[in-house]
């Protein structure tokens, strides 16, 4: 059991060391109690951050370039005009230096660029659908995450301050009435039981509410403390 925990530690540490210590996963270990994070302070605030999230910069950026390739298109369907001048200068024959100017006019006329406006539109369709899409999908899983984080929390706070006192107090009475001779050891030994597990199932339940945590940022694209801080 031991050493499956030990190998188990080993790998966590592993995918961690890809974000915060590149080539060093063996000398990543946790120390000091484990720490838990609160519940997002203002859920509404997390919303609206999400306006500036990596994902939505990045499909208005998408959006803008589309945006300018459609005009771009348009103007290419615009006559060139170009400027020729000519100098001659020094020509004996010439009684003096000679000018010339004149403009050159390049009209599309059998190329109206239809087909790649019309190209250049659909792509900038798609990028506006796409950044529709993932403010869609961003909210969802916020409101997903920020759900769960709470449910997750309540049920930890619940096993906290209900249920594991209730089941502590249980225990010591029926270690008691065992002393006095008033009960069993298999009921001492199953209120100790019950004791072990509903502190495993708070342990697992502040893992869930730091695992939701977790989503709630990933959603938000910012940490909850720098949400707090803006």
């Amino acid at each position: 059991m031991a050493a499956s925990a030990e190998t188990a530690t080993g790998a966590a540490a592993a995918r961690l060391a890809i974000w915060v210590a590149p080539g060093e996963a063996a000398s990543l270990q946790a120390t000091g109690p484990a720490g838990f994070a609160g519940r997002p302070g203002d859920a509404e605030r997390l919303f609206q951050e999400l306006a500036d999230a990596p994902a939505l910069r990045r499909d208005r950026a998408d959006v803008a370039a589309a945006g300018a390739r459609v005009r771009l298109e348009q103007r290419l369907r615009w006559p060139i005009v170009n400027l020729i001048l000519s100098v001659n200068q020094g020509d004996p024959t010439l009684p003096g230096t000679d000018v010339l100017a004149g403009v050159s006019l390049d009209a599309p006329l059998l190329s109206l660029r239809g087909g790649a406006i019309a190209r250049a539109q659909a792509e900038q369709s798609v990028a506006e659908t796409t950044l529709a899409t993932d403010l869609r999908r961003l909210n969802a899983q916020l409101a997903d995450a920020v759900a769960r984080s709470d449910a997750a929390g309540a049920r930890a706070a619940a096993l906290a301050r209900d249920v594991l006192p209730m089941l502590e107090q249980a225990r010591q009475m029926t270690e008691e009435g065992y002393r006095d001779g008033r009960v069993d050891l298999l009921r001492v030994l199953e209120a100790q039981r019950a004791v072990l597990e509903t502190r495993l199932a708070q342990v697992e339940a502040q893992a869930s509410w730091q695992r939701a945590l977790v989503d709630v940022e990933h959603a938000a694209g910012v940490t909850l403390e720098a949400a707090d801080a803006r």
